[in-house]
């Protein structure tokens, strides 16, 4: 299963990578068991205009409302990426990303580390 640490009303993605590092830094707890039940592939201009803003309202987010549940303790979330960098998101029945999690290969491996 895998494992996150989501933060609230993040403004762009430097704020949410900052985050997510300063949380493995300091070994938080706070993960939450994830998992995607759709993945979205945006070019790199795309995605950087998303991730600039994102407390803004997206289309792409209104449409899977549905699918980003919580149930038994398992976010299920949206991923959106570039084919590089990636987000996961739960809107929590927001039409913007009310809860959002770093998704990149260095940061999970990171997480790994720190935990053990």
């Amino acid at each position: 299963m895998l494992e996150y640490y989501f933060f609230r009303n993040v403004d762009n993605y430097a704020e949410l990578k900052s985050k997510t590092e300063y949380a493995i830094k300091r070994k938080s707890i706070n993960l939450r068991k994830v998992k995607i039940f759709k993945e979205v592939d945006f070019g790199y201009e795309e995605f950087n205009e998303f991730v600039d803003n994102l407390k803004m309202n997206r289309k792409i987010i209104f449409d899977n409302l549905e699918g980003m549940i919580i149930t038994n303790g398992i976010w299920h979330c949206l991923k959106i990426s570039d084919g590089k960098r990636g987000i996961l998101i739960m809107s929590n029945g927001y039409q913007y990303p009310r809860f959002i999690a770093l998704d990149e290969e260095k940061v999970d491996k990171n997480i790994i580390d720190a935990l053990k």
